[in-house]
């Protein structure tokens, strides 16, 4: 049977008990211009500041990258700190805007120089893409999850 729990759990949206065992490892940490890319997805101004936060999340067999950018103006008293104890939920939900709505890409891609030397893979392997677009109840971007993985396994039963 699959659960709304299942679900969240198996996109990384909120932790299952075996992530307990887990080390976030933060990578990069600024602010920057959102430019025309992310202003166009979060629907803000060009000009405007968004948190761009790069961390790993390791464990004894596997290594995961996520990303997250934030806009300012919706995060003002943004605290890193809260990525090493809170879920993608959390964190989202940490802002002036509440998440109502969420869509999700996955993608099938090849690993790069960096992402093959942070996920411990070969350059060229192939890696899962995860795209996390958060809405609030007006369908008004909040925020954009990106997570790379190298030996993440989805499966889904719908018997």
């Amino acid at each position: 049977m699959l659960s709304t729990q299942n679900i969240l759990e198996m996109t990384g949206i909120i932790k299952p008990g075996t992530y307990q065992h887990h080390k976030k490892i933060l990578k990069e940490n600024y602010l920057r211009k959102a430019g025309p890319y992310y202003s166009q997805l979060l629907k803000i101004k060009p000009s405007a500041l968004i948190y761009y936060i790069s961390f790993l999340e390791v464990a004894k067999t596997s290594v995961v990258k996520e990303i997250f950018l934030l806009p300012l103006h919706y995060f003002p008293d943004f605290q890193v700190s809260i990525i090493k104890v809170l879920s993608a939920l959390e964190i989202t939900n940490s802002g002036k805007k509440k998440v109502d709505k969420l869509e999700q890409d996955l993608q099938l891609i090849v690993a790069n120089a960096e992402l093959a030397k942070q996920l411990r893979c070969q350059i060229d392997e192939p890696l899962f893409k995860v795209s996390n677009h958060y809405f609030d109840i007006n369908s008004e971007p909040i925020a954009i999850e990106y997570k790379f993985a190298s030996n993440t396994k989805y499966v889904v039963d719908f018997t």
